[in-house]
C-alpha cells in the first residue's frame, strides 16, 4: 500500500471516529434535557431575559460580570420557540456540541490528526463540560469561544506570511468580540496569546545573544485584533462592569484544598480518570516527533496556568462557583493530554522497536493498544458518571411548586429562603409566597403567628447554612418533605414543641393552674423566638406555681441548655422526673444532655428509664438505640431501633435511623428495604435517595 493510500484510509477512519464522537457528545447532552426543572441560577437568567430588548440589557447588567449576548439568545429562544426547559437549554447545548469539532482542530494543531480525535472524545465525555452545557448559562459559550479564539489564532500564525493574511486576524478579532460579550474570561485568552507571542520573541532574543530581533510574524495584526476587541468591549465595561464590586463574594481563607478540587474537575471528576489525564498532561512535555510551527503546547500550558492563577487569586477554597471557571482551561488541558498521548505512543514505539520483534506487528500494535486503553480508561468512567446523573434533579422547584399548589390552603402562609421565593414563584406564579427577610427563628415564628399553617421552602444546601432555622423547624414539629434538593416544611400553631415528644396533659383547676398554663404558652412562644431570658422567666413561674408539672421543669431545663447553664439544666430534668416519673420527655432530654457533653455511658441510664416509663414510646426506643449504637453495643442497639419502627412504622425519622444503623453494620439488603420504605412514604427524600444511589449504583 502506498503512503498516500494509507494516509487516505487514516483520514477516513479519523472522520468516522469524529462523527461517532459528535453523535455520542450530542446524545449525552440532549438526553432528558427538559425533564428537570430549572434551578435557581437558570431561573435568574430566564427572568432577566424576559421583556423587551432594553429590559434584557438591564437584566444582564443587574447580574455580576454577565455580558448580554447569552441573555439575548435566551430571549430569542423564549419568544421565538417557547419557554419550556428543553428550549431554553438548547442554546447552551448547541455551543457545547459545536465545541467538539473545535476541540478536534485544537488537538490536531497540537499533535496531529489522532490527537485531535482524542481531544474531541475527552471533551465530549467530560462530566464538567456536559453538566454545564445542560444549563441556561453562558458557560458552554465560554468554552466554545475560548476554543475558537485559540484555533483561529494558531491558524493565523501558521499562515501569517501568505497573501491576504489579514483575513484570519479579522476572524480572530470578531470571534473575541463575540466571545467577550458572552463571558468576560475570553479576555484572558488574549492575555495568554500575547504572552505566547512574547515568549517566542524572548526566545529568539536570547538565541541571538540579546541582539536586535524582529517581532514574530503576526505580532502586529494580533495587537490590532486585541485593540479591536478592547474597543468593542469598552462601552459595556464602563457602563456595567467598572461599576461592580466583588465585595463579599470571595472567601478570605487561604487553603490549598482548591487545587484538588480543580484537578478533579479537569480530570473528569473521577479519581481514575484524573490520574490518567494528569499523567498524560505530564507526558506532553516529551517530544511529539512532529515538527509543527508554531508549537501549540506552550500556548495550551499558558491557558491552564493563567486560569489556575485567577482561581487561586479568587481564593477558590470559599468561592462556590470555582469549578465553572475551570471550563476556561478545560479544552487546553484535554488537548495537552492528547499531545501527551502522541508523545507516549512515539516513546513506546521506539522502545518496542529495539526488541528483535520490533520490526513486526508488536511495534505497531502495542503502542496503539496502550493509547486506546488510556483513552477508554479516561472516558468510560466519565460516561458512566454522566449517565448516573441523568435522573437527578439539582433543585426541583417545579415539584415543590406543584406540592404547594396541591396541599396549601387558603390562609396558609408560604415563605421562601432568599432565592427559593422567586424560584417557586416561577413555577407557581399564583402561589402567595414571600421572601423570608428575617433569617432568625423569630421571622418564622412571626409568620406562624399570622397564619394557621405555615409552609417554609428552601433548597437543601442553602438550608444547611441556617442551622438556627432548621433547629426551630425541628423543635416545632414541622413535617418536612425533600423534593429533589428542595425542602418543603409545613407546621401549624398546634404542633408539638419538640420532635417526637409526648407532652403530658397539663391539668389542674383554680387560679394558679390558669396562670401557669398561660405562662407555659408564653414561654414556649419566647423559646421558639430564641428569646431565652423571657422564656426562662415564664418557665420559672410555671414551676413555682405548679411544681408537680413535669413539663414545666423540662422546658426550664431546655432553656438552661440554650443559655449554657448545663448543671442547672440537669437539675431541672431531675426535678421533672421526680415530679412525674411517667413523663418520657424528661428522661430523653437528660440523656441528650449527657450525650452533648460527651458522657455517652451515663446517657444510657436515663434512656433505659424512659423505655421503662413508657414501653410504647417509639421516641424513647430510638434514643436508646442510637446511644447504644454510638457506644458499640450493636446487637442491643438494633433491637431498640427496630422496636421504634414497630411502634411507629410510618415515622420516617425512625426508619432512617434504623436504615443508617444497618448500613453502617454491613446489613445492606435490610437497609435498602428501609430506604425504599422511606421513599414510599416521602417521595424524593434526599437521605434515602443518596443512600440508595450509593448502595445500588
Amino acid at each position: 500500500m502506498t503512503v498516500k493510500g494509507a494516509d487516505r484510509r487514516s483520514q477516513a477512519a479519523c472522520w468516522l471516529a469524529l462523527m461517532g464522537i459528535l453523535w455520542l457528545g450530542t446524545a449525552l447532552r440532549m438526553h432528558a434535557l427538559g425533564a428537570t426543572s430549572l434551578w435557581t441560577d437558570e431561573i435568574n437568567v430566564v427572568l432577566a431575559a424576559r421583556g423587551s430588548l432594553p429590559e434584557v440589557l438591564q437584566g444582564a447588567r443587574s447580574h455580576f460580570s454577565a455580558p448580554p449576548l447569552d441573555y439575548f439568545v435566551v430571549h430569542l429562544l423564549a419568544t421565538g420557540v417557547g419557554s419550556q426547559e428543553f428550549v431554553l437549554r438548547f442554546g447552551a447545548v448547541a455551543w457545547s456540541v459545536l465545541s467538539i469539532p473545535l476541540a478536534y482542530r485544537l488537538g490536531r494543531q497540537a499533535a496531529g490528526r489522532w490527537a485531535g480525535v482524542a481531544t474531541a472524545l475527552l471533551l465530549a465525555t467530560s462530566p464538567l463540560h456536559v453538566g454545564f452545557s445542560r444549563q441556561v448559562k453562558f458557560y458552554a459559550a465560554l468554552t466554545f469561544f475560548s476554543l475558537l479564539s485559540n484555533v483561529v489564532f494558531v491558524y493565523a500564525l501558521r499562515y501569517a506570511r501568505r497573501p491576504r493574511r489579514w483575513r484570519p486576524w479579522l476572524a480572530h478579532g470578531l470571534a473575541n468580540v463575540a466571545g467577550i460579550y458572552f463571558h468576560p474570561y475570553v479576555a484572558l485568552i488574549l492575555l495568554c496569546q500575547g504572552a505566547y507571542l512574547g515568549s517566542l520573541w524572548l526566545g529568539r532574543l536570547v538565541a541571538n545573544r540579546l541582539r536586535r530581533t524582529p517581532l514574530p510574524a503576526g505580532a502586529l495584526p494580533f495587537l490590532l485584533s486585541a485593540a479591536l476587541t478592547t474597543a468593542c468591549f469598552a462601552p459595556w465595561f464602563f457602563w456595567d462592569m467598572a461599576q461592580q464590586s466583588a465585595a463579599g463574594a470571595y472567601s478570605t481563607a487561604t487553603d490549598l484544598a482548591w487545587l484538588a478540587d480543580a484537578l478533579e474537575a479537569l480530570g473528569h471528576e473521577h479519581a481514575w480518570s484524573a490520574a490518567i489525564l494528569g499523567s498524560l498532561v505530564l507526558c506532553s512535555l516529551l517530544p511529539t516527533g512532529q515538527r509543527r510551527r508554531p508549537d501549540v503546547r506552550p500556548l495550551l500550558a499558558l491557558n491552564v496556568l493563567v486560569i489556575g492563577l485567577v482561581v487561586w487569586t479568587d481564593n477558590v477554597a470559599g468561592y462556590w462557583f470555582a469549578p465553572k471557571q475551570m471550563l476556561f482551561a478545560l479544552p487546553a488541558y484535554l488537548a495537552l493530554a492528547a499531545a501527551g498521548l502522541a508523545s507516549l505512543y512515539r516513546l513506546i514505539h521506539r522502545l518496542v522497536s529495539r526488541f528483535p520483534a520490533g520490526g513486526g506487528r508488536l511495534a505497531r500494535w502495542l503502542p496503539l493498544a496502550l493509547v486506546v486503553a488510556a483513552i477508554v480508561g479516561a472516558s468510560i468512567p466519565a460516561v458512566a458518571r454522566i449517565a448516573g446523573t441523568w435522573d437527578r434533579e439539582k433543585q426541583n422547584w417545579r415539584a415543590a411548586a406543584a406540592l404547594l399548589e396541591q396541599e396549601a390552603q387558603a390562609g396558609d402562609g408560604i415563605a421562601g429562603l432568599d432565592r427559593a421565593a422567586h424560584s417557586v414563584a416561577y413555577y407557581g406564579p399564583n402561589l402567595p409566597i414571600e421572601r423570608l427577610a428575617d433569617k432568625r427563628p423569630a421571622g418564622l415564628a412571626q409568620l406562624l403567628a399570622e397564619h394557621p399553617r405555615l409552609w417554609y421552602v428552601r433548597d437543601l444546601d442553602f438550608g444547611r447554612q441556617q442551622p438556627a432555622l432548621e433547629q426551630w423547624i425541628q423543635d416545632q414539629g414541622f413535617t418536612t418533605t425533600d423534593v429533589g434538593g428542595v425542602l418543603v416544611s409545613v407546621g401549624d400553631r398546634a404542633a408539638a414543641s419538640a420532635e417526637g415528644e409526648q407532652q403530658p396533659a397539663v391539668e389542674g383547676a383554680g387560679e394558679d393552674a390558669s396562670v401557669a398554663k398561660a405562662a407555659l404558652e408564653r414561654g414556649q412562644s419566647y423559646y421558639a423566638e430564641n428569646r431565652w431570658q423571657e422564656a426562662l422567666a415564664e418557665f420559672q413561674q410555671v414551676t413555682a406555681l405548679k411544681p408537680e408539672w413535669g413539663i414545666g421543669h423540662t422546658k426550664l431545663g431546655n432553656t438552661y441548655r440554650q443559655l449554657g447553664r448545663l448543671e442547672e439544666a440537669e437539675a431541672a430534668y431531675r426535678l421533672s422526673i421526680a415530679a412525674e416519673p411517667g413523663y418520657v420527655g424528661a428522661y430523653v432530654q437528660l440523656g441528650d444532655l449527657y450525650r452533648a457533653q460527651g458522657r455517652e455511658d451515663e446517657s444510657l441510664a436515663p434512656y433505659r428509664e424512659a423505655v421503662e416509663a413508657d414501653p410504647a414510646s417509639a421516641w424513647a426506643h430510638n434514643a436508646l438505640g442510637s446511644a447504644l449504637l454510638a457506644g458499640g453495643h450493636t446487637s442491643e442497639a438494633l433491637a431498640y431501633l427496630e422496636r421504634a419502627v414497630e411502634l411507629e412504622p410510618e415515622n420516617v425519622t425512625w426508619l432512617l435511623a434504623l436504615a443508617d444503623a444497618q448500613c453502617s453494620l454491613g446489613q445492606e439488603e435490610q437497609a435498602v428495604t428501609l430506604y425504599r420504605q422511606v421513599l414510599a412514604l416521602e417521595p424524593g427524600n434526599r437521605r434515602a435517595t443518596e443512600a440508595l444511589e450509593a448502595l445500588e449504583p
